[in-house]
């Protein structure tokens, strides 16, 4: 199965590192601060895109808006498992 969270996370990592990027100048990169913006803000659009059509077709419109299950504890016991335990 295409493991979903993993490119989740590369996607969040790629926009901590953009975000580091944009805090500096880049004009040593040769590029202007318009330019900058531009690409930046295409990268946004483009990971949020990538994020909700993975979600819709893991999820499905519907199982959008569902909660999300509760997430097993770090000792890999089944959620249900911790609570009862508690």
């Amino acid at each position: 199965m295409f493991n979903t969270n993993l490119v989740h996370n590369i996607i969040n990592l790629l926009g901590l590192i953009l975000g580091v990027l944009l805090t500096v100048d880049w004009t040593g990169l040769g590029l202007s601060d318009t330019t900058a913006a531009k690409v930046a803000a295409g990268v946004l659009l483009l990971s949020n895109l990538i994020k909700v059509t993975m979600n819709l077709t893991r999820d499905g419109a519907t199982g959008i808006l569902k909660p999300q299950p509760p997430v097993a504890a770090n000792d890999s016991k089944p959620a249900a498992e911790t609570r009862a335990a508690a």
